[in-house]
């Protein structure tokens, strides 16, 4: 990542301390402000203010509105992206977001869109959904981009969920990722399995 965003020094714990502390007395905002503030952050050089721009969508995202993801996370998305900072957002942000409004037709667009980190985006749309995940619509961007380098190879075949895969079956078990990518036109079983996210 060094290529694409220098590395000031500060680890997570107390760079989040430092947010918390710096964030006490500001006002709640609004939706707009939100996404212009988390705009600003990912325009800086440093990858701790690209840290702090999910930090900040984290703490104040009830404020977000149903054109967030639209006018605010798709930008952020492929503004400096990398695998760390694409995934913090889709799970600071495309997760809780696309839950909570209606987002069919954007996460169907990132999914068409030939961008990796909107593909990566729409793939991960429903993480931490457990059994409220549509399999279906998780393994369609899947699918149409199996095998292109640096959507699913790249980083070490990081798919963006963890083994047990985080989807259940139609019948709410916890099942491999191997098993539920076999049966999507994935990943044979016999093959290794993703690494962990955020690992």
């Amino acid at each position: 990542m060094k290529h694409v965003a220098p590395f000031l020094g500060i680890p997570a714990e107390p760079r989040r301390k430092y947010l918390r502390a710096a964030w006490v007395d500001l006002p709640i905002p609004t939706s707009e402000q939100l996404g212009r503030a988390a705009r600003q952050l990912m325009q800086l050089p440093e990858r701790e203010y690209h840290y702090a721009a999910y930090d900040l969508l984290v703490k104040y995202l009830a404020n977000a509105n149903e054109h967030f993801l639209a006018e605010h996370v798709q930008v952020l998305l492929v503004t400096k992206p990398w695998w760390d900072t694409v995934d913090g957002l889709v799970n600071a942000g495309v997760s809780p977001l696309a839950r909570r409004y209606e987002s069919t037709a954007l996460i169907d667009a990132w999914s068409e869109s030939g961008n990796i980190w909107l593909i990566r985006a729409a793939i991960g749309h429903q993480r931490g959904w457990r059994t409220d995940t549509d399999v279906d619509r998780v393994f369609a961007p899947l699918r149409s981009t199996l095998g292109e380098r640096g959507v699913l190879r790249g980083q070490g075949n990081r798919l963006g969920f963890t083994r047990p895969c985080p989807f259940g079956s139609a019948r709410g078990a916890r099942v491999s990722c191997n098993a539920r990518a076999s049966e999507h036109g994935g990943r044979s079983r016999g093959q290794p399995g993703p690494e962990p996210l955020n690992s």
